[in-house]
């Protein structure tokens, strides 16, 4: 752990069409030997299809390595296969429902939450408002379903025509009106960086919906490589007393071993280990 915090790396599940690439650039097996070596306390892992992923032993193979699991991510549903909740086609919009449905029942029977980002897909000219219902109708339901398990979906707001930053990610969550039980945000410093016109006001203002912290440096690498305020950012997250995961998910400069290392020895240096 530092300091609060229990750290995880970004990996992808077997089935996954390519390693994402942002992600550990290894199979399975070698990746999570690697990241268990290093010290790593977790890892969030990207999901393109729950079934496959249950078939392969994912969680079984991550438990194995004493590794925990911050989150089940996404991604792959929408950069492999190209489902989304905002897609003009319903079979591809039932189609992206049925397999994030997977994954949150995959999540709830380990005890894991769900982020969402991709998936969720972007907006189109002259159908916003649509798609918009589309889309809260879709994560209504996950959430509900995560929810009845005890876990949550969590959106993370990225630079893109649809949920870029966090007030509007709070705001299509409903909380001040017609709150979303089952949801929450994923704060991506790097994603916050470039649509937040304050990073400070923006994390103050997710409250009680931060629940997932994901880190890379300015140049989207190895923490420590850019110039981001790393120091400063986890100072603010003590004080607005986060205890959730940090993920890692940066590039991985061609070496994966290296760039994790480089991320934790970082983080260690800054805030001190446990």
């Amino acid at each position: 752990m530092v300091a609060n915090w229990s750290v995880a790396y970004t990996i992808s599940s077997p089935e996954c069409r390519a390693i994402p690439e942002l992600a550990y650039q290894a199979e399975l097996p070698a990746a999570l030997d690697d990241l268990a070596a290093l010290g790593y306390d977790g890892v969030e892992i990207q999901v393109r299809d729950a079934d496959a992923a249950a078939s392969a032993g994912l969680v079984e193979q991550v438990r194995a390595r004493g590794l925990g699991i911050a989150a089940l991510a996404t991604g792959p549903v929408a950069t492999d296969d190209g489902l989304t909740f905002t897609s003009t086609d319903p079979q591809v919009r039932a189609e992206a429902l049925r397999r994030l449905s997977g994954i949150i029942d995959l999540a709830v029977q380990h005890g894991v939450p769900v982020t969402l980002g991709r998936a969720k897909g972007e907006l189109d000219a002259g159908s916003e408002e649509l798609q918009r219902i589309w889309a809260r109708e879709a994560i209504a339901e996950l959430a509900e379903r995560a929810a009845a398990g005890g876990q949550a979906i969590l959106v993370e707001p990225q630079s893109g025509s649809f949920l870029s930053t966090v007030g509007a990610t709070v705001d299509f969550l409903g909380v001040a009106s017609a709150p979303m039980p089952g949801a929450g945000l994923v704060f991506d410093l790097w994603h916050a960086a470039k649509e937040e016109d304050d990073v400070v006001v923006a994390a103050t203002d997710a409250g009680a919906l931060l629940n997932h912290v994901q880190l890379a440096d300015s140049d989207r690498g190895p923490l420590g490589e850019g110039t981001f305020d790393i120091a400063g950012f986890l100072a603010l997250l003590e004080r607005l007393d986060y205890k959730g995961w940090l993920t890692l998910e940066h590039s991985q400069r061609g070496d994966s071993r290296a760039a994790a290392e480089t991320s934790l020895t970082t983080l260690r240096t800054l805030r001190g280990a446990s």
